[in-house]
Parts: C-alpha cells; sequence; structure tokens
C-alpha cells in the first residue's frame, strides 16, 4: 500500500496532475523557467526509474516530485534537499510525507537516540536517519523508487569528483565572472516583475545579489539587516544599500527581547514546519520575518534572495592541510572538529561521533581529495543546516531562491585548484575587483593579513591534534553575551525548559530544546494513535 501524505504548503505549493505531485521551480537545459505546470508536463510520460533519473539531471533549480502511477512510485528531491521528503517502510506499507508528524500518526515510533545524539553534537541528524526510528529522508540529491513491491534509493546527483589543475589564477577568475554574470541574468529573469529582499550582511555573498540585481536593472528591491544595529554589520549593510540605490530596514531585535514567542502557537507551529525531525529550526531570522510579514507588510509576491552560500562552494572550509587525507578516520576526524562541536564531548562521545561520521564520507569516489569533505559538507551541513534555514521565508508564506547554488557556478567552483579554494582566496580577490570597480567596496573590508590567517591555521591544528582541549573552554552557556542578534537572550526561555547543560554554541540549545519538542509531539500523537 502507497500513502502520499503531502502537507507542507506556505510560500511553495504542491501541484498535481495525474499522481504526479510537485513543488518549487527550476530551469531546463534551455534556461526555460518551469513552475507548477511546466513542471508537471516536465515530469509526465516516465517510462521507467532510470528515465526519471535523466530527467532530473537535467534540471537546475530547488523542488521537489513524486510520480506514483500503477504501484510503482519515484520520488526525489533537487541537489540540496530543498523540500525535504521523509519516507516510511514496513509490512508491505509505504508512507512519503514532507512532514513528519503526518507519518508520525499512522505509525507507533520513538525518538532514535543515536539520530539525537548527532543532532545534539551537529545540529541535524546526520546520514539518511531521521530523529524517528525507521522514518528515512531523502538527502541531497537522492531518488527513490518503489516498484514490484522492493524499494531502493539512489543518488541520481554526484558532486564534481575532479578538479580542473591546468587552470591559471587569471583564467579561473574570468571563468568565475562569467559564471557569476550568469547566474545574475538567471537571476534577474526569475525576479522579473517581481518585488525582491535580500538579507543584507557586510559579507560578500548577499552583496554580490544585490549588486546583480542593480546590474540588471531590477529596482524594486529591499534590504534588510536584523539584530544590533550598533555593531559594525549593520552600519556596513546600511552603506552597500545607499551606495546601490536600494530601500534599507533595520530591525532592531531589542523590540522583541520580551517577545513571548517560546510557547506561541506561530513559533511551534514553525519549529515543526522547520525542523522535520532532522535539523533544528534557525531562531534568529524568526523575529525578522515574522516583522516583515505582520509589521512591515512585504507584499505576499515577494522573492527572497539570501547569499546562501558563495563562500561554502568557494572554499571557506577548506585549509592547507586539506588537500588530501590518509583515512577514511582522518577525514570523518577533521569533518567532527569543524562541524560537531555544538557540546563539549569526551572521549568516547568522540569515538562514536567518528564512526558515525564515517558511515556518511564517501573518499572511495574522491580518492582521498578534499572533494570528500566538500560531498559531506554539501550533503549534510549545508542542505541540512544552510539551505534549510530559508524555511522561514517559505514557513511565512514567501518564496525564495539560492542563486549561488546555480549548477554552472557551483561546479566550476568545486572543480578549481584546491590552492585558488583555499580561505576562498580566489573568490574574494575577484569579488574585491569586482566590487571596487562598481565602488562597493567600504571601509569595513579588511581582509585577514597572512599573519593572521597563520593564527587561524595554527588554532585548528592544535585543536585537532588536542581535541580534549574543547573541555577547558570557558562555560559558554552561562556568558550573558550581547551579541549582534542577541542570541543568548532570545535562547534563554528556551533554556529554562531544559536541564542544565553546557554548551559550546548557543545552536546546541536549539538542538536540545528541539529533540524534547519533538519527542513531546510524537507521544501526543502516540495518544491519539
Amino acid at each position: 500500500m502507497i500513502r502520499i501524505e503531502l502537507q507542507l504548503n506556505a510560500g511553495y505549493r504542491w501541484h498535481s496532475e495525474n499522481n504526479i505531485f510537485v513543488k518549487g521551480f527550476a530551469l531546463d537545459c534551455d534556461d526555460h523557467i518551469l513552475t507548477e505546470k511546466d513542471l508537471l508536463s516536465f515530469f509526465q510520460n516516465i517510462t521507467d526509474f532510470s528515465d526519471f533519473k535523466n530527467k532530473l539531471s537535467r534540471l537546475n533549480g530547488i523542488f521537489s516530485v513524486i510520480i506514483n502511477k500503477n504501484g510503482t512510485l519515484w520520488a526525489a528531491v533537487d541537489r540540496l534537499r530543498t523540500f525535504p521528503l521523509l519516507y516510511y517502510y514496513q509490512n508491505d506499507q509505504l508512507i512519503v510525507s514532507d512532514d513528519y508528524r503526518r507519518i508520525a500518526s499512522n505509525i507507533d515510533t520513538e525518538i532514535d537516540k543515536i539520530s539525537a545524539k548527532t543532532l545534539k553534537h551537529f545540529g541535524y541528524v546526520t546520514g539518511k536517519h531521521t530523529l524517528l526510528d525507521d522514518v528515512w529522508q531523502l538527502q541531497a540529491g537522492d531518488c527513490l523508487a518503489f516498484e514490484n513491491n522492493t524499494l531502493k534509493v539512489e543518488n541520481w546527483h554526484n558532486w564534481p569528483c575532479r578538479t580542473n589543475n591546468e587552470l591559471s589564477r587569471q583564467k579561473c577568475k574570468k571563468v568565475l565572472l562569467n559564471k557569476i554574470t550568469t547566474v545574475g541574468g538567471r537571476l534577474a529573469e526569475i525576479a522579473k516583475d517581481r518585488p525582491v529582499a535580500i538579507p543584507l550582511s557586510g559579507g560578500f555573498d548577499s552583496r554580490l545579489i544585490a549588486f546583480l540585481l542593480k546590474l540588471y536593472g531590477h529596482e524594486d528591491v529591499v534590504c534588510f539587516t536584523y539584530g544590533n544595529p550598533e555593531f559594525w554589520e549593520a552600519k556596513a549593510s546600511k552603506k552597500i544599500a545607499e551606495k546601490l540605490g536600494y530601500e534599507w530596514i533595520m530591525i532592531d531585535y531589542k523590540t522583541f527581547l520580551n517577545d513571548h514567542f517560546s510557547s506561541s502557537k506561530t513559533f511551534l507551529d514553525y519549529a515543526d514546519f522547520a525542523g522535520d525531525a532532522v535539523s533544528f529550526p534557525y531562531l534568529v531570522e524568526y523575529f525578522a520575518a515574522k516583522y516583515l510579514k505582520t509589521e512591515y507588510k512585504l507584499p505576499e509576491n515577494t522573492l527572497f534572495v539570501p547569499g546562501h552560500s558563495g563562500d561554502t562552494i568557494a572554499g571557506s572550509h577548506l585549509y592547507p592541510d586539506m588537500r588530501r587525507f590518509k583515512t577514511k578516520k582522518s577525514l570523518a576526524t577533521k569533518i567532527l572538529r569543524k562541524n560537531g562541536a555544538q557540546l563539549p564531548y569526551k572521549s568516547s562521545d568522540r569515538k562514536f561521533l567518528i564512526s558515525e561520521t564515517i558511515k556518511d564520507v564517501h573518499p572511495e569516489r574522491f580518492d582521498y581529495s578534499h572533494l570528500a569533505h566538500d560531498d559531506w559538507n554539501i550533503i549534510q551541513r549545508q542542505s541540512k543546516q544552510i539551505i534549510n534555514s530559508s524555511k522561514i521565508w517559505d514557513y511565512f508564506g514567501y518564496q525564495f531562491i539560492h542563486p549561488l547554488w546555480d549548477n554552472d557556478l557551483t561546479d566550476f567552483c568545486l572543480s578549481m585548484p584546491f590552492d585558488f579554494r583555499v580561505n576562498k582566496n580566489l573568490y574574494d580577490e575577484t569579488l574585491c575587483e569586482l566590487f571596487a570597480e562598481y565602488d562597493l567596496l567600504i571601509s569595513y573590508d579588511k581582509p585577514q593579513t597572512a599573519a593572521q590567517k597563520r593564527k587561524t591555521f595554527l588554532k585548528l591544528q592544535i585543536k585537532e591534534k588536542f581535541p580534549w582541549i574543547e573541555l577547558l573552554k570557558e562555560d559558554y552557556s552561562i556568558k550573558n553575551s550581547d551579541d549582534f542578534f542577541y542570541y543568548e537572550a532570545f535562547l534563554k526561555p528556551l533554556k529554562e525548559q531544559l536541564p542544565f547543560f553546557k554548551y559550546n554554541q548557543g545552536n546546541a540549545v536549539m538542538s536540545v530544546w528541539y529533540i524534547q519538542h519533538v519527542q513531546e509531539t510524537i507521544e501526543q500523537l502516540k495518544n491519539k494513535f
């Protein structure tokens, strides 16, 4: 028996016809924009699973698709799992859904302890697991086939596994600029006749988005920044918006410090919408999204365009010692150090987390190169945490896109020589030259000096060689830091619902709180079951 339970219809909605269900949009090989009926039509007349995967490989965009006909079901998510799909299969019953609550209301399930532990440390459940026993997720670039009462999951997309070491630095910069310009043209065409909202920071990625829209003549743009208006990033954002001639909004988070959000139906529903039993729900964007919807009253057809994640594909996570890894364990150790330290961990925790991470790395496909780290980073952290954070705009009824994850731009950046990607040096140099040409460099643009880079690298080496040093850190959980987003202040009502525990990063509080919330939710559903 096949059941399709699709519930999450907000900014992006599910559309169906002839037992085909699609969500999102994509560009085809000719750069035609496919939405709703066009996307449904694209998936008509699929002959078999191989044909389905071939169709998927011809799309460039954010989408999920399910095809159900004559007892056969095919389903897929895009290269970044923008619209997650979960599934359960036991006793000849297959349930596919976009909402863990729909599956949990139909089965008897519990919190998976291993998944809960990884979410506490990483902020998301690694691998194909979810927080629920026997409930699984399609990961970035995955597709599912249920045929002849047999279920299988495969990758329809793999990230580039070779670098083009013949490219000179100047040639790389030239090609990169060409790819960026192409992305700008596609963005302008997609945003045509629609108002655009940009979460504008003081960094390069969101500035690039704003610049590209200006370059292609899109004027209906509002830039906004949220947090503490006295911090340098807010001032930098304002200067950039002024230089481009765009409206700029500062959303002062001090006004929300007494917001009783943690018990509100809106926040709890958002947490389920965004977390989906896989990732902690992002909190810092919540107040900005709510303000823009209810107070500023952005038009419903506004398109949100965050700058995720040019720095990642450019190499911000790469350091000189990551050219090649000797073993799968050394790669997993590096991943854990960089991504899994939300909580302090003991030696036994470290061994467990490394063994779990090893299950999800694929060095055999990349000859133990840095691209194996890229592969894990994109499929796990980027898709489940960074891309997933954009669900906040979706939840409040707006659509969004991620132009810097355009297929052509991403694939080229990943193929650049390792030395050009380390600490995103070529990307930053290219954008500095571009912004200088258009007078978009500001006083806050101060690249790291060679000495600062060496110091950063040395710290990372020490942390990797002596991982127990994390235990000597000052207890971050008792600090009352007045950070840019007032994050610690907003976490306070959530911490009050939890037993005391030490943590290295505020996101750990969101992770632990979310696990408890999912536990309570499935207990409520179980009573109805």
